[in-house]
């Protein structure tokens, strides 16, 4: 069986994610800012229609000095949602 393709917006995510994991941007005083996503090869608009996707699932959380972190609880929640 053919494995199925991920979106653009999935594989964006999964950059943005790959970012926040790598900076350990688990909490406010860690979180990182919209230079830590320079890199990620997607226009400005793709990431900041994912981040804002994130952030409206609760996965990401942003801080009043608009930086940007995991929400590592919510993140499990969602998943054990999903496999039970």
């Amino acid at each position: 069986m053919a494995k199925k393709k991920a979106t653009v917006q999935q594989t964006a995510a999964k950059r943005v994610l790959d970012v926040l994991h790598r900076k350990e941007a688990y909490s406010e005083s860690t979180a990182v800012g919209y230079e830590a996503f320079k890199n990620i090869s997607y226009p400005t608009q793709v990431i900041a229609y994912t981040i804002a996707n994130l952030m409206e699932n609760g996965v990401v959380k942003r801080t009043q000095d608009e930086r940007f972190y995991f929400d590592e609880q919510k993140s499990l929640r969602m998943t054990l949602h999903l496999t039970h």
